[in-house]
């Protein structure tokens, strides 16, 4: 093994404002070891990608953040942690579920056009080098109802009609983010980019995006190495998009 293992060490909390705030706050009065998990029963203010809230049943889902510190990965590099991340969460439900689970760009988890997981990570980078990465997901384990989202919510429970420990499925995560991890120290960079495409959400289907000037109508044909979406309408025209400057709008 080329490193501590992801989750070797947990911190449970019961009540916190977010576990990625709560990782925060540790790493700036000690230093964790790395992998380190800090697991809450709720969260007053899970945070989202671009200051979305998550919204989660108290004691219900998963939700938890990991504290790594990737040196070895460059600052311009800083989607492939996103992409392994993703892929251990895809894997993780997969195999909680028994059923096709895929990555909405750029990192929420989808399961029969529902989105069950929803990953926020937030490096610290110091001589273009990401010398910490607090890694947020939240997993919807065994809540029932939930609010009118878009895409709407999905749970294992719903899915398999059994009801799953927040822990259990901790210890299946951390297993397929140690292996997700291994991969990346190992710069294996272009398996990682291979399988993050494969698992795309909706890749090469006609969809319909709303680009913020518009809608345009397009395939999903890839992700650059800087994570931006290529998107190709049937014009055969290419266009690249950050976060947050389009919206699928297809599902």
């Amino acid at each position: 093994m080329l490193g501590p293992k992801i989750g070797h060490k947990r911190i449970h909390v019961r009540e916190t404002d977010s576990t990625n705030s709560h990782a925060s706050r540790l790493l700036h009065s000690s230093f964790p070891d790395e992998g380190t998990a800090i697991m809450a029963q709720f969260q007053k203010a899970g945070r989202g990608q671009g200051g979305s809230r998550w919204e989660s049943a108290p004691g219900e889902n998963l939700l938890v953040s990991f504290i790594l510190y990737p040196e070895f990965i460059a600052a311009n590099d800083h989607f492939l942690i996103n992409e392994a991340v993703s892929l251990a969460v895809q894997e993780t439900v997969h195999a909680l579920c028994n059923k096709p689970a895929f990555i909405k760009w750029p990192n929420d988890i989808i399961v029969e056009n529902s989105k069950i997981a929803g990953i926020l990570i937030e490096n610290t980078i110091r001589n273009d080098k990401i010398i910490q990465s607090i890694t947020g997901i939240g997993l919807n384990i065994n809540q029932l109802n939930f609010g009118n989202y878009f895409p709407k919510a999905i749970s294992l429970k719903e899915l398999t009609g059994k009801e799953l420990t927040p822990d259990g499925c901790l210890d299946v995560l951390s297993s397929y983010l140690d292996k997700w991890y291994q991969i990346l120290r190992t710069s294996q960079h272009e398996r990682i980019r291979s399988a993050y495409a494969d698992v795309l959400y909706r890749k090469n289907l006609m969809s319909q995006f709303d680009s913020g000037n518009g809608k345009i109508t397009g395939i999903i044909s890839g992700v650059s190495d800087n994570g931006q979406l290529m998107i190709t309408t049937a014009e055969g025209k290419k266009s690249f998009f950050n976060n947050k400057e389009v919206k699928l709008l297809s599902f």
